[in-house]
């Protein structure tokens, strides 16, 4: 396929994206007819699984590009999960915070970008390396 490295990773990662997409809308219109919450809300809360799952996704392949495939899995996962919670934590601050301040709406915005930004990173960094050939 004659595209750049990024493009094929990025496509292949937004690829699972829409499935989460297919599997969480559901769920999020009938909980907020339910709770009778704002649209705006649900489409808040929307980006921001969204974007989480993107960065998930993003150190997902960025551990498979740079840890060795004998090295032990319950080593790669522990690797994983502290990259992962890493990205969670910020996520978190940010969120209690800025809930505190009754600004949900540039609690959403700012996790949203954060997330999207990370995860570009992260497949900036893996795509350099399946260009090499590391992968």
């Amino acid at each position: 396929i004659p595209q750049s490295a990024f493009s094929k990773i990025l496509w292949s990662v937004f690829a699972g994206t829409v499935d989460t997409i297919l599997d969480i809308v559901p769920g999020i219109v009938i909980a907020t007819v339910i709770l009778g919450e704002s649209p705006f809300q649900a489409i808040g809360w929307l980006l921001l699984i969204l974007s989480a799952d993107f960065i998930f996704s993003a150190i997902g392949l960025f551990i498979e590009m740079v840890m060795p495939t004998s090295l032990n899995e319950a080593i790669k996962g522990a690797f994983s999960m502290t990259l992962k919670m890493t990205a969670v934590f910020p996520m978190l601050i940010t969120m209690v915070i800025l809930r505190f301040f009754h600004a949900d709406g540039v609690a959403f915005g700012i996790m949203t970008l954060v997330n999207a930004g990370s995860g570009i990173l992260f497949l900036l960094i893996s795509s350099t390396l399946l260009h090499r050939g590391r992968a």
